[in-house]
C-alpha cells in the first residue's frame, strides 16, 4: 500500500520479480516479520495436525507442485527449478513449517482470487477496495467525527482507512494500517463496528469505547477497552469476549492473551500524556521518537534489562524527567547527546 492508501497495481513481470524474491528470503532466512508472522497464521488455518512438519522431501516436492500452479493460475513464467540438499541443509529457517502456507502468502500478495474468501482482507497485503478516506496522524494527535457519529482519536504516527462500500448504511468497518487509536463508537445494534489491523485481527463492537495499538515497531498488538463489550477475533477463528478495564495482546505466537488493564490509563495519551503500561524498551523507545524526537540506545547492563515500564507522564514533562525516571526505577543512568538518550 502507498502512502496514500491505495494498493499498488503489478506488471507480470513485477509478480514474478516479488514471487522469486519471496521464495530466495524464505529459504535463506531473511524473511520480514510480518512475513514470518503470516506464515504462522496461516499454518493454524491450514495445518490440522499441529506437531506435523515437513521433511525436506516434502518441502521439494511442495515447492515444485506451488511453482506449477502458479504457473498455470498466472502469466508468470515460474520455472521448476529445485531446491537441492545443498541449498536447504544450513540455511532453511526453522520458523518455515510448511511450503502450502507460503505458498498461500505468495498468492494473498499477488491478489489471486482463490484465496480472496479465505483470510479476512488485511491492510497490509490486500486492500482492494478504493480507500474513500485516509485519517493520516503525524506529529499531533487528532480527534475525527464519522459520519455515524463515532469519534476516532489518533495517536502520533497513525493512519486509519475508509474503503468504499464499507462503511455505509449497512456496515461499518475501519481498518488501521499504522500505530494507534481510541474509538467511541455510536451506538447502533444493526450494524456492528469492526475494526481490522495488521496479521487478520478483527476488533468488533456495536457501540463503546476502546483502544486499539498496533504500531509496526512493536512485538504485538493490544486492544483495551474502558466501557462496553469487544470481540477481538484472529484470522484462524480464534475469539475473545472483553470488558472494561480487560485487554488482549496478540503478539508474534499469534496467539490471544487476555489479562487486566486500566482502560483510562490506556487511553491516556488523547489528552497529550506519555502513558506506559507494562512496556518494554521498543515501545519506550516508540514513545521517546514520538515525543522527543530522540533515538533510544541502550548501553552496558541496559542491553540485557528486562524492562516492564508502567508509568504516565503529563505532556510537560521534560525528557531530563522521563530519563531520572526511568533510570531511578531500573538503576540505570543516563547521558543525553544530540538525537539520542542513552541508558546504560
Amino acid at each position: 500500500m502507498d502512502k496514500k492508501g491505495h494498493t499498488p497495481s503489478y506488471t507480470e513481470e513485477e509478480k514474478k520479480e516479488i514471487t522469486q524474491s519471496f521464495f530466495k528470503r524464505l529459504r535463506e532466512g531473511k524473511s520480514s516479520r510480518r512475513e514470518l508472522r503470516v506464515v504462522r497464521i496461516l499454518e493454524k488455518i491450514f495445518i490440522s495436525d499441529k506437531k506435523k512438519r515437513l521433511t525436506r522431501a516434502m518441502l521439494d516436492e511442495s515447492d515444485l507442485k506451488i511453482r506449477r500452479y502458479i504457473r498455470e493460475h498466472t502469466s508468470i513464467d515460474m520455472p521448476d527449478y529445485p531446491v537441492t540438499r545443498r541449498q536447504t541443509r544450513k540455511r532453511l529457517p526453522i520458523m518455515y513449517g510448511t511450503a502450502a502456507a507460503a505458498a498461500i502468502l505468495i498468492l494473498v500478495m499477488l491478489n489471486l482470487p482463490m484465496i480472496r474468501q479465505v483470510i479476512q482482507p488485511d491492510a497490509m497485503l490486500t486492500a482492494q477496495a478504493l480507500v474513500t478516506d485516509s485519517l493520516i496522524t503525524e506529529r499531533n494527535i487528532k480527534s475525527f467525527q464519522l459520519s455515524d457519529g463515532t469519534i476516532v482519536y489518533l495517536n502520533v504516527n497513525s493512519k486509519l482507512f475508509l474503503r468504499e462500500n464499507k462503511f455505509t448504511a449497512e456496515t461499518r468497518e475501519v481498518w488501521l494500517d499504522e500505530g494507534e487509536a481510541f474509538f467511541e463508537v455510536a451506538k447502533d445494534s444493526l450494524r456492528p463496528f469492526i475494526v481490522h489491523t495488521a496479521d487478520g485481527l478483527q476488533t468488533r463492537v456495536l457501540g463503546t469505547s476502546f483502544n486499539i495499538k498496533a504500531y509496526a515497531e512493536l512485538t504485538e498488538q493490544v486492544i483495551s477497552v474502558r466501557t462496553g463489550k469487544v470481540q477481538v477475533s484472529t484470522a484462524s477463528g480464534d475469539a475473545v469476549q472483553l470488558t472494561p478495564d480487560r485487554k488482549v495482546n496478540y503478539g508474534k505466537e499469534c496467539t490471544l492473551t487476555e489479562s487486566e488493564v486500566n482502560g483510562a490509563l490506556a487511553a491516556g495519551w488523547i489528552e497529550g500524556d506519555m502513558v506506559f503500561d507494562g512496556a518494554d524498551s521498543k515501545e519506550i523507545a516508540l514513545r521517546l521518537k514520538q515525543y522527543y524526537g530522540l533515538e533510544l540506545k541502550l548501553e552496558g547492563k541496559a542491553v540485557n534489562k528486562v524492562m516492564n515500564f508502567k508509568a504516565r507522564y503529563p505532556k510537560e514533562t521534560s525528557i531530563v524527567q522521563f530519563a531520572r525516571g526511568i533510570c531511578s526505577i531500573y538503576g540505570l543512568k543516563y547521558e543525553l547527546t544530540k538525537g539520542q538518550l542513552i541508558l546504560r
